[in-house]
């Protein structure tokens, strides 16, 4: 019997720590990203500033990733960036064409598409392309993203 005690102990710890991980992460993590921001009465962070939305979602329960995004409100071009647990971030493009597609592309912090973290679904050239025809506007949504939430 001592045995299924020491088990229950050791498990609760761990659930317990893991818990504390988490917020760990869920607050302090995501409240820099949120300090200025106006909550939404569905508990969203949304600030629309400069033709823009930002928003940013924090982790859900027991899950580290959230996410911080930037759209455009003219042309439904989004980017969004993860914040790694550790130091640094990574990117992604979303845009809907005028035929309805949504292109989800994963790019690095250059803003080029990474091979070997996009969908196969997607066409290497196809994404090329829109990130080329896209550039100014992805670089300006990127500069305005790092002032925001002081990343980079």
């Amino acid at each position: 019997m001592k045995k299924y005690k020491k088990i229950i102990v050791a498990l609760t710890i761990l659930i317990v720590l893991y818990n504390i991980s988490w917020f760990s992460v869920y607050f302090f993590k995501y409240h820099s990203y949120t300090k200025n921001f106006p909550i939404t009465e569905n508990g969203k962070y949304l600030l629309e500033k400069d033709g823009y939305y930002f928003s940013v979602k924090k982790p859900d329960y027991l899950s580290y990733t959230g996410n911080l995004a930037i759209t455009n409100k003219t042309n439904d071009l989004s980017i969004i960036i993860w914040p790694l647990l550790t130091k640094g971030y990574e990117y992604g493009l979303q845009m809907t064409s005028d035929d309805q597609t949504i292109y989800h592309i994963i790019v690095d912090s250059d803003l080029k598409y990474v091979d070997d973290k996009n969908s196969k679904f997607i066409d290497k050239t196809v994404a090329n392309k829109i990130i080329k025809d896209n550039k100014t506007e992805i670089e300006a949504m990127v500069s305005k993203a790092h002032n925001i939430w002081n990343i980079k």
